[in-house]
């Protein structure tokens, strides 16, 4: 830790944010404070403030987490109203707090180079105000850059959440989750905790450099300037001395002997140019499609003309049927007028007492197709004897 009396060194602020969501797309641009929590690394003294979003607008999952909810433009947390204000007060309030150190700051968050620093400095630009101006911010610094090789070397564990180091690295579980004083609180005592390892360089970022990149973002710019290419006409020589040829020696005599000039022939093919070619080409595809179209042409009224002939036919033959199936009918009525027909049998029925003039062949079949039909009467069945089962 350092000495209060050295104003020189940057102190050592521990700090959280609860927010209304996230915005990985566009460095949480969107996003606005709910809550600031933060605990000074040297007299434990704590600063928090509630903040009404300007949105005035708490997403559903956001509130599952951190338990803050709008009740008629009100905040609260467990049915209880929170003292709030506008989001310019609040962040006016966190950065005298800060500036009443009189030490440069170094503002420490878990996780915060991903999500915190990116949305307080939004949120401060969106007010006009500066961290590094307003409250003498220098740098960030992110604790999970230190907790999560340490985690990794000495556990063997790839999990780096705020829950799951408190419970790893201190031997206990968080008083008050998603609350943003407790999470700073225990963001001090991990580091209290590992202050014996080094901070990496990507632990630390400064804090205008940050401020830059939200300036840009707003202004729809890309987050970092984009490279001059290199010119390759500036690159230099390795050696600017020129080597001289002697052209008298045997081998470099032969290598700069003049040939003399020949006369060009010149070829005139046959051929014809390829304008001309694609001329006669064009013209004979035309003519191809015109013996095509008008040979399918052709083929297409003759299947018209058979398809035609052939449902006239039909169209004769139904009509004939027709007429025949009529002739038929009347033919049968007279019959069934004549011979006295049974109307639920369309067979013929005859009796012996009508006086109808018949050969003696014919009753003779009748009479026997009328035995045959009948039954004589069945038998009785005799009685079954009953059935012996068999024992087991």
């Amino acid at each position: 830790m350092f000495e209060k009396s050295d104003k020189s060194v940057p102190r050592l602020v521990y700090y959280d944010l609860e927010t209304t969501g996230l915005g990985f797309h566009n460095k949480h641009k969107d996003i606005e404070i709910v809550e600031i929590g933060a605990v000074d690394g040297e007299t434990k003294d704590t600063f928090r403030q509630y903040i009404l979003p300007p949105g005035n607008h708490i997403p559903r999952d956001a509130s599952n987490v951190h338990g803050i909810y709008l009740r008629e433009g009100n905040l609260y947390r467990d049915d209880e109203k929170l003292d709030a204000v506008d989001l310019k007060t609040g962040l006016d309030n966190f950065m005298s707090w800060l500036k009443g150190f009189n030490q440069p700051i170094t503002l420490a968050g878990y996780n915060s180079h991903n999500f915190d620093d990116w949305v307080i400095s939004h949120n401060l630009l969106r007010t006009g105000l500066s961290a590094a101006e307003a409250g003498g911010v220098v740098r960030f610094l992110d604790v999970s850059k230190i907790v999560r090789p340490f985690i990794k070397s000495k556990f063997g564990e790839r999990k780096w959440s705020l829950t799951f180091a408190v419970k790893t690295c201190l031997g206990r579980g968080q008083s008050d989750a998603h609350s943003a004083v407790s999470d700073a609180i225990d963001t001090l005592d991990l580091m209290v905790k590992l202050a014996d390892e080094e901070a990496p360089e990507k632990a630390y970022k400064e804090a205008k450099c940050v401020e830059n990149m939200c300036d840009r973002l707003a202004k729809g710019l890309p987050l970092e300037e984009l490279k001059p290419a290199k010119d390759k006409s500036s690159k230099k020589h390795h050696s600017d001395t020129t080597v001289v040829v002697d052209k008298k020696q045997p081998l470099m005599e032969s290598f700069f002997k003049v040939i003399t000039s020949q006369k060009k022939v010149e070829l005139k093919p046959n051929v014809l140019s390829f304008t001309e070619h694609e001329k006669k080409v064009n013209t004979l595809n035309k003519e191809n499609m015109e013996e095509t179209l008008s040979k399918v042409s052709r083929q297409n009224l003759k299947i018209k003309e058979k398809k035609v002939t052939t449902l006239n036919k039909e169209n004769v033959e139904i009509k004939l049927s027709n007429t025949r199936s009529t002739k038929r009918k009347c033919n049968v009525l007279e019959e069934t007028t004549e011979f006295a027909r049974n109307t639920r049998s369309k067979r013929r029925k005859i009796d012996p007492t009508d006086k109808i003039d018949l050969t003696s062949t014919e009753v003779a079949k009748h009479t026997a197709k009328q035995n045959k039909r009948r039954r004589a009467p069945r038998a009785p069945r005799a009685p079954r004897s009953p059935r012996k089962r068999k024992r087991i």
